[in-house]
C-alpha cells in the first residue's frame, strides 16, 4: 500500500533515525509491515503474521509463505550490498520481472520488485534503501576519494618542487642555478624572508647567492623547504651547517637525528666532532646528549679510542 511504502520502518521508528540500518523490503500488497533488513552481526525478530516473513539469520535471511520461497544475503560488509537467489534453485522468483535461473543471484538496487510464484499476486516486495543510507553511501565514497587536507598540502608543495612552474627567484650556487619560489622560502627560513624583503639586492635581482655552498647540499636544503623530506643521498654534515645558517630548525634536527642512526665506530669522532659546533642550540641540545651518551659507550672500543687519540 501507499501508506506502508512512505513511512517505511526503521529500528528507530523513523527515516534515517538509525543510520545502521542499511535496506528494507516493503510488501506491495499491504499484507506485512516493512521488513528490516538487518545488519551483520545484529539479533532481528521475526515480523508479519505468524509465517509471514522469518528471518533466518542476521547477515543472510529466508523468507517463506506459501510459494514465496527466496533468500537475501549481505554482498559485503560495507557498503552494504545486498543479492537475492531463489532458494535451493527452485525457481518462480523474479527481479523486475526477470526469472532467477537455478543459482542465479542478483545484486539488489533500491527500488528493485521482487516476486514469488508464477503470478504477480502471490507476493511483491519492493528493495528499498533509507535515504539517510544514501547519504551515507555518498559521503563513504566521497570520503575515499577526498585527500585529508595534510595530504593535499604534501602534494601540492612536492609538484611546486619537481615542477618548478612560475618561479620567481633563483638559487645560485658554483654554477648551477635552482628555480624556486620567494613565498616558499620566506614562509619557511627567517632569514630567506629577510632578505627577499623590501629593498634587498636579492629582492631587486630575484637572485639569491650562495657559492660558498655546494649544489647537492643547497637542492637538498630547498627540496626539504618544499616536502618536508630529507634526502637520503645528501651530505647530512654540510646540510646541518645550511640549516643552522638559515634558521630551519626542523631540518638540522632531522639531519642529526640521520647522523645519530649512522654513528658507529668508524665515524663516531667524526660525527661528535660535526655536531659539537651546534651542541648549545636548543631543538638540537637532546640529540646532542643522545650523541655525546652514543660516544661514550663507544669509546670504550680500541678502535675508537686509538681514534679520538689521534685526533688530538
Amino acid at each position: 500500500s501507499s501508506s506502508a511504502e512512505s513511512k517505511p520502518a526503521t529500528k528507530g521508528g523513523g527515516w534515517g533515525s538509525d543510520m545502521s540500518v542499511r535496506a528494507f523490503l516493503i510488501d506491495l500488497n499491504g499484507m506485512l509491515p516493512p521488513c528490516v533488513l538487518p545488519e551483520r552481526g545484529d539479533v532481528v525478530q521475526s515480523v508479519g503474521p505468524s509465517g509471514g516473513v522469518t528471518i533466518k539469520l542476521a547477515s543472510n535471511w529466508k523468507v517463506t509463505d506459501g510459494k514465496i520461497n527466496f533468500r537475501i544475503a549481505s554482498a559485503d560488509a560495507s557498503p552494504k550490498r545486498f543479492e537475492v537467489r531463489a532458494e535451493n534453485g527452485t525457481g518462480g522468483i523474479f527481479v523486475n520481472g526477470t526469472e532467477l535461473q537455478g543459482e542465479a543471484r542478483h545484486q539488489l538496487k533500491s527500488g528493485d520488485t521482487i516476486l514469488s510464484g508464477t503470478t504477480p499476486a502471490q507476493a511483491r516486495f519492493r528493495f528499498s534503501i533509507t535515504a539517510g543510507d544514501v547519504v551515507q553511501g555518498g559521503l563513504s565514497a566521497y570520503g575515499e576519494k577526498r585527500k585529508e587536507p595534510a595530504e593535499h598540502r604534501e602534494e601540492l608543495l612536492a609538484r611546486l618542487w619537481s615542477e618548478r612552474k612560475f618561479h620567481d627567484v633563483v638559487v645560485r650556487c658554483a654554477d648551477q642555478e635552482i628555480r624556486a619560489h620567494r613565498g616558499v622560502l620566506a614562509t619557511a627560513s627567517p632569514v630567506f624572508s629577510a632578505m627577499l624583503s623590501g629593498s634587498m639586492r636579492e629582492v631587486v635581482e630575484r637572485e639569491v647567492r650562495m657559492d660558498e655552498y655546494q649544489p647537492p647540499d643547497v637542492a637538498a636544503m630547498l627540496e626539504y623547504m618544499y616536502t618536508g623530506r630529507l634526502s637520503s643521498t645528501c651530505d647530512k654534515v654540510s646540510v646541518l651547517g645550511l640549516a643552522d645558517q638559515y634558521e630551519l630548525h626542523a631540518l638540522a634536527q632531522d639531519c642529526a637525528a640521520a647522523m645519530l642512526r649512522a654513528m658507529a665506530e668508524d665515524n663516531a669522532v667524526a660525527t661528535i666532532r660535526a655536531m659539537r659546533p651546534y651542541r648549545d642550540r636548543e631543538h638540537l641540545r637532546p640529540l646532542w646528549m643522545a650523541m655525546w651518551k652514543c660516544f661514550q659507550a663507544l669509546l670504550s672500543q680500541e678502535a675508537v679510542f686509538n681514534d679520538c687519540v689521534d685526533s688530538i
